[in-house]
């Protein structure tokens, strides 16, 4: 199993971590996740520190992380307003997509979900929803809110979300 931690920073924003129990097993999972807990039968292996690619102007980091619905493949927002689509190589090296979505503020939630397609929904401190199609490359929707946006979680229906958003 392979564990993504992003953190603040303009260099090494992104660990990735593989956990293996007694037993041997191939990383067939993606975990996304901020904290790691260890059992006493596991052992966490490091695979390598990635820098994220930043905006030069903007402060670095990465605020947001999710786990894409493609095996191996995940998904970061940064405090630079930017979101990146990665993919993990066979031999554990991730690499970084930077996406057409176009935040004015620190990117907050990610979601990835699919309803006809696969899509990458971001939320932001700018008051904005993105819906990225994977496919195409491009922002399919943008949704303009009042409020700051916090979080964007998933429901039982692909065609739904629920958008959490601060209210003054």
């Amino acid at each position: 199993d392979i564990l993504a931690l992003g953190r603040l920073g303009d260099t090494r924003q992104l660990s990735l971590l593989r956990v293996q129990d007694r037993k041997v097993r191939s990383p067939s999972r993606l975990y996304i996740v901020c904290v790691a807990k260890r059992s006493s039968t596991s052992k966490v292996l490091t695979l390598g520190c990635h820098d994220r690619p930043v905006q030069p102007d903007k402060k670095g980091g990465i605020s947001a992380i999710c786990a894409a619905l493609q095996p191996g493949t995940f998904a970061t927002g940064g405090y630079d307003h930017l979101v990146h689509l990665w993919s993990l190589s066979d031999d554990q090296h991730a690499t970084a997509t930077p996406l057409a979505i176009k935040h004015t503020s620190v990117v907050q939630s990610l979601l990835a979900t699919r309803d006809t397609s696969d899509k990458l929904l971001s939320g932001s401190a700018d008051c904005s929803v993105s819906v990225y199609d994977i496919a195409s490359g491009r922002t399919v929707s943008l949704l303009k809110l009042s409020n700051s946006v916090y979080h964007i979680l998933p429901t039982a229906s692909p065609f739904c979300v629920l958008v959490e958003v601060n209210i003054h």
